[in-house]
């Protein structure tokens, strides 16, 4: 699983590097497949995470994984990855990513108060 994992940060390093997108939608959506790995990810990403910065990105925290994949995941990004992005200063926007028009603005105000309460966290020290 730790080899899938690796393969899937490296990818998603490319993508960012191409510099063909200006946003980041499910950066750890791997996780929807019910596994996940037996090592410590922080490094992986921090490298991450400092590459929307250089390439004029925004990282998206969104409810769409949730909406489809609930019980396997949490409601977006998983807290470490989210808490070493708002460290490294990277823009997290919100989405519902709604497929269906009755899951418009679904998880919203939760996955907002998430980062609004991360940020705080960082701001008291």
């Amino acid at each position: 699983m730790d080899k899938a994992y690796r393969r899937y940060y490296k990818i998603l390093q490319k993508l960012i590097e191409s510099n063909l997108f200006t946003g980041l939608a499910h950066p750890d959506s791997i996780k929807v497949f019910g596994h996940k790995p037996s090592c410590d990810s922080r490094d992986t990403y921090e490298k991450i995470a400092d590459l929307p910065c250089k390439h004029n990105m925004y990282a998206e925290q969104s409810g769409g994984l949730y909406l489809n994949y609930g019980k396997h995941c949490e409601l977006e990004l998983n807290v470490t990855m989210l808490k070493v992005f708002l460290d490294k200063g990277a823009r997290i926007l919100t989405a519902s990513d709604a497929h269906d028009p009755k899951d418009v603005g679904a998880n919203i105000v939760e996955l907002q108060s998430i980062i609004c309460i991360l940020a705080e966290r960082y701001r008291q020290g």
